[in-house]
């Protein structure tokens, strides 16, 4: 059963420009609309879960015609899923 007093956790945040990143950058979403719980930190792109629990995280991408995305999201070093897209002919 859930605590009642306990606070919500979450948050939305998107890159307020177009940005190209390169192999082994962090995302760092720098317009955050909501971040209850302040588990977000804009400045280093991380999100801390700031209480046990099960979370589930969004992300849409875009890219230019024909050139590839692969993105993945980790904790810490650890790769916990990864997303490819490729233009398909």
């Amino acid at each position: 059963m859930m605590n009642q007093a306990m606070s919500p956790v979450g948050f939305v945040a998107k890159l307020s420009d177009h940005t190209t990143i390169q192999n082994g950058d962090v995302v760092k979403l720098d317009k955050v609309d909501m971040n209850d719980g302040n588990g977000y930190h804009p400045a280093n792109g991380v999100f801390r879960a700031p209480v046990k629990g099960m979370y589930m995280l969004s992300i849409t991408a875009m890219n230019r015609e024909g050139d590839p995305v692969h993105l993945a999201l980790m904790n810490g070093v650890k790769e916990l899923t990864r997303l490819f897209s490729r233009r398909h002919c």
